[in-house]
């Protein structure tokens, strides 16, 4: 009767912390999870009746060795300074503080205003505004703004009309 509990209990374990990893958002959550759950899965594959199940092993090695090897090479055991997504923002903050309110020129030569980094809910992004238009574009922060093609305009006034404190003049 003890063997069965241990399967019972191995197999519902492994299977429950399959389903947990698929709720993860944080991936080194999940992956540590991932390996709880193929060690669960080894366990029972080894001492259900029947078993071993070896095919069920072999894929739980191949999953939890996966698993283990991304989880060490995850950016959090060895984090990239220049990804935002790992605690750098107030890193890419000091970077781009100084260009608020400078204009830049995109590739298709139009003068755009940048005003800022932009929290949007699945990634940060560099917020411009175009200046005849005023349409707001946003660059993704994976890159930096000139691999967007937006370059520093040559004649940069620091004061953009589209940023400046004073008042508009009423036509």
């Amino acid at each position: 009767m003890h063997a069965h509990w241990f399967y019972f209990v191995m197999g519902n374990a492994a299977m429950a912390l399959n389903l947990a990893s698929f709720w993860m958002v944080d991936v080194r959550k999940l992956r540590m999870v991932a390996i709880a759950s193929s060690l669960c899965f080894i366990a029972y594959s080894l001492i259900v009746p029947g078993g071993p199940l070896w095919i069920m092993v072999a894929w739980s090695v191949v999953f939890l060795s996966v698993n283990a090897y991304r989880l060490r090479a995850s950016p959090a055991a060895s984090p990239d300074p220049k990804c935002i997504c790992y605690g750098n923002w107030r890193t890419l903050v000091a970077e781009v503080d100084g260009l608020i309110g400078r204009e830049f020129i995109d590739w298709k030569g139009k003068v755009h205003t940048f005003f800022g980094l932009v929290d949007g809910a699945d990634d940060y992004y560099y917020g411009m505004i175009e200046r005849d238009t005023g349409r707001v574009r946003l660059l993704s922060c994976v890159g930096d703004i000139e691999g967007h093609g937006f370059y520093l305009a040559p004649h940069v006034s620091d004061a953009s009309p589209a940023l400046s404190d004073e008042p508009a003049a009423l036509a």
